[in-house]
């Protein structure tokens, strides 16, 4: 799931300033401060001894449910998912309605092929805050690439409203529109997304949408800038492939396919075309 949209706690925490001064709190800044500092450096292994120098310094310090699920998203970014997991866990029972802790815990569970875990902590965000961006994208998402296409249309347009600008979204919803064969609705968002990004992937998509639409002319001009962009792109071939096969130009299509394969297209997806 590294498609995701990356969810990235505060290193640097935020806290109030008390009135008095006590004789704990220097060495319990000094270790939030240094691991800021190997968080910065991604020394994941010096963070989290700072992370837990701090805490235990300081152990009845209330802003150490921040510091724990800082903790836990250090031991993800070191590789330590399980950790990670039972470290938000822990911090989420101390403030169970921390949205933060519920959408890092929600990326951990998903990157853990957890999607339904992924999803419950997605939707408990949203329980308490309906316009969470990250959890719509992220519960949209994991719908997905699970066939839940009602409810990632629902998740996606919602988050495309909130964020109209933002490319996730953008391709998202192209690529449900056209998997789900409405074709003419996919268009637009490729649109949007070649004006914004362009590249030879959206063109070779808005291309096969332009075919199954049987417009050959605006599917021939959308391989050939696409072809311009990245000359080495196999699924622009493929489309071109398609497209010579419609105007019975075979010679042609199976030249096409032999490039497209040369750059990494599947042989049964090249088969498909001609069958």
């Amino acid at each position: 799931m590294k498609k995701l949209i990356k969810i990235f706690v505060a290193c640097a925490l935020t806290l109030a300033a008390c009135t008095e001064a006590r004789a704990a709190e220097p060495e319990y800044f000094r270790w939030i401060g240094e691991a800021d500092k190997a968080v910065a450096a991604k020394d994941w292994d010096r963070a989290l001894q700072c992370y837990d120098a701090a805490m235990k310094s300081e152990p009845d310090n209330a802003n150490n449910v921040l510091v724990l699920g800082n903790l836990g998203m250090v031991q993800y970014y070191a590789g330590r998912d399980s950790l990670a997991l039972e470290t938000l866990t822990k911090a989420h029972v101390m403030a169970p309605k921390s949205t933060t802790l519920l959408l890092n815990r929600g990326k951990v569970l998903a990157d853990m092929g957890r999607y339904d875990d992924a999803v419950a902590d997605f939707t408990q965000v949203l329980d308490i805050d309906s316009v969470n961006t990250g959890a719509l994208f992220n519960r949209g998402y994991i719908r997905l690439r699970k066939g839940d296409n009602d409810g990632a249309e629902a998740d996606l347009l919602k988050y495309s409203q909130l964020a109209p600008d933002d490319l996730n979204s953008i391709s998202s919803l192209a690529v449900l529109y056209s998997n789900t064969d409405r074709f003419k609705e996919a268009i637009p968002f490729y649109d949007k997304l070649i004006e914004k990004r362009p590249n030879g992937d959206a063109y070779a998509a808005r291309a096969f949408c332009k075919l199954t639409l049987e417009d050959l002319t605006g599917a021939s001009e959308d391989i050939s800038e696409g072809l311009k962009i990245d000359p080495n792109n196999g699924e622009l071939y493929y489309a071109r492939a398609y497209l010579n096969h419609l105007r019975y130009l075979d010679e042609d299509a199976k030249a096409d396919a032999k490039r497209a394969e040369e750059f990494g297209v599947e042989k049964e997806r090249i088969k498909m075309l001609f069958q």
